[in-house]
């Protein structure tokens, strides 16, 4: 009678991430890569400019594109 069901569940994927579970519970490793993987399309490394890394950077030689405005203390991108 329910033997289509039962096909059905079978045929089905289903996803590994519960809700609730936080990332560093997870001891499959290859659940662990795809959190990972997902993390990092979604939080990609910032490129290194004034506006992300001013430390890395002097404000009386600027990069290309870059200025340093010291009446507002900010970075601005000209």
């Amino acid at each position: 009678m329910f033997k289509w069901f039962w096909k059905w569940v079978d045929s089905q994927e289903f996803d590994p991430i519960i809700e609730g579970k936080l990332a560093h519970t997870y001891d499959d490793v290859l659940v662990r890569t795809r959190i990972t993987e997902r993390y990092n399309q979604v939080h990609p490394l910032p490129v290194k400019t004034p506006l992300t890394h001013p430390w890395l950077f002097d404000p009386l030689n600027p990069p290309e594109g870059w200025a340093w405005d010291p009446f507002y203390e900010i970075w601005l991108e000209i």
